[in-house]
């Protein structure tokens, strides 16, 4: 995976005011405000978590929440058919104080690629209500983005400090566009940092970065190299 990256995905982008009651769901073409978003898929104290899922033809996946079923695509990478956002509220102000948005790939189901991670400044613990409901309450697997900021990182060594179930996952791409083969997956307690980040990044160069595959040495592109949360292990 590739840190520090100037513009980020997986960071936390602020939201445009503080207090804001709509947001712009991508897919819709507007923007929905907090009663639009359908009933809570999960609550943790005075938030609730909102699911809002679009969805090809092709795809048994419905999400959780409010579903929309897409026009089917002839072009375009599978991940371009089928994503959502979740959405953070705040029950007694009945404010948006965090969204994420995804996409999920139809062949492998419950499992969504993060793409954006927004909130209100100043609010505590956006990421993990969302990332903990997604994973070990509504059990979908989360994939990293292939980028990573400082932050973004940060959160994803807390959950494996935090014994969250999270492992490597080397990919290589094959021939159908936006598909990808998945070599392998190894716990991330079992792989030391540095096989998992790179600062070797720029514009015209982030192609050559490379990590090696801690058992087999085998070189991957950093963008073949990311991490993976799954659903909590039973105890």
């Amino acid at each position: 995976m590739i840190s520090f990256k100037q513009y980020i995905i997986e960071d936390i982008y602020q939201l445009r005011n503080a207090g804001t009651r709509d947001f712009h769901i991508s897919g819709v073409g507007g923007r929905r405000e907090v009663h639009e978003l359908g009933p809570a898929v999960h609550s943790i104290g005075d938030y609730d978590v909102h699911q809002v899922h679009f969805h090809d033809n092709e795809s048994s996946h419905r999400g959780f929440g409010i579903s929309h079923e897409l026009a089917k695509k002839d072009t375009g990478s599978v991940e371009d058919n089928n994503h959502g956002t979740f959405v953070l509220t705040h029950r007694p102000s009945q404010k948006i104080i965090g969204v994420v948005e995804y996409d999920h790939d139809p062949s492998r189901d419950k499992e969504v690629k993060i793409q954006n991670l927004h909130g209100i400044e100043g609010e505590k613990g956006i990421r993990s209500k969302l990332y903990d409901t997604i994973a070990d309450k509504l059990g979908y697997t989360i994939v990293s983005d292939t980028t990573q900021t400082a932050q973004g990182r940060r959160g994803w060594e807390k959950d494996i400090a935090d014994g969250k179930n999270i492992t490597v996952r080397y990919t290589k791409r094959n021939q159908k566009l936006g598909k990808t083969d998945i070599v392998d997956e190894i716990p991330a307690d079992e792989v030391d940092s540095s096989k998992i980040w790179t600062t070797e990044w720029s514009w015209a160069t982030s192609h050559l970065s490379k990590l090696a595959h801690p058992k087999t040495s085998e070189e991957y592109y950093a963008d073949r190299v990311m991490l993976v949360r799954h659903p909590s292990k039973k105890r």
